[in-house]
């Protein structure tokens, strides 16, 4: 869950489109634009995952971000 609000604070996609991939993709109408073609692809391929892949996108995400939260001296 924490990767998803990480996902929603950080480029603002909606967590219902990015779930389901009904509605919108981005909260208050940011345009796509703002993301680079990495974060783009990312996101069509954590949509495009079954439910075991993208419980391992979801675990790797987090444990990125914590060894990130311990290398820059924050607690995860």
């Amino acid at each position: 869950m924490e990767v998803l609000t990480t996902i929603y604070l950080q480029l603002y996609v909606n967590i219902n489109w990015l779930l389901t991939g009904q509605g919108e993709m981005f909260i208050g109408g940011t345009p796509e634009s703002t993301l680079t073609q990495k974060e783009q692809t990312l996101l069509e391929d954590y949509r495009e995952s079954n439910e075991q892949g993208k419980a391992a996108i979801e675990e790797a995400a987090s444990a990125l971000a914590a060894t990130a939260a311990l290398t820059n001296r924050k607690v995860a």
